[in-house]
């Protein structure tokens, strides 16, 4: 089977989200990556791992960066920049934001878990929003799925292709 002894795989690759500033600005989202036709080699195990989002932050305190996603070392996602107090953000997969807005609102919405979102800044002495986790996402023709993996992927067929969606670190050997 001439697909299975050279297997491709297309990926998304989505990094955790940027924690917001507390008193301050947004977080900013994980980073991503994307590809068509990768070529793996058979019988090889990828690692995967999914990037965790930022934890929120106590007043008056600078955000945290997401942190990154891989798939097997072979593409690297960076995790969101974190959310700044006054003009203290951070660079990331995508920079946070510079100063909040006082505002009589003090909380903030945290980013949603498998999306890589940012957090949002609070204002008025609340609590930031947590960044978002990542997700890493594999599409393999059917025919040239292994079936091999670990982390418990949720695992679902569109067409002719395989789709791998992982929530959490694990691997795929192709």
């Amino acid at each position: 089977n001439t697909a299975a002894a050279n297997p491709v795989v297309d990926y998304l690759v989505v990094a955790g989200g940027g924690g917001g500033g507390a008193n301050g600005g947004g977080g900013g989202a994980g980073g991503y990556r994307t590809a068509s036709g990768f070529s793996v080699s058979a019988s090889t195990p990828y690692s995967i791992t999914v990037g965790a989002g930022a934890a929120s932050a106590a007043y008056n305190s600078v955000g945290a960066n997401g942190t990154n996603s891989l798939f097997s070392l072979v593409t690297t996602s960076l995790g969101g920049g974190a959310g700044g107090y006054a003009n203290d953000s951070a660079a990331g997969g995508s920079g946070g934001g510079g100063a909040g807005q006082s505002s009589s609102l003090p909380y903030a919405v945290s980013g949603s878990a498998n999306y890589g979102g940012g957090g949002g800044g609070s204002a008025g002495g609340g609590t930031s929003g947590a960044g978002g986790s990542g997700v890493v996402i594999l599409s393999i023709p059917t025919s040239a799925y292994s079936g091999t993996t670990t982390g418990s992927p949720t695992v679902t067929t569109s067409g002719t292709n395989t789709i791998l969606t992982f929530t959490q670190s694990g691997s795929y050997t192709a």
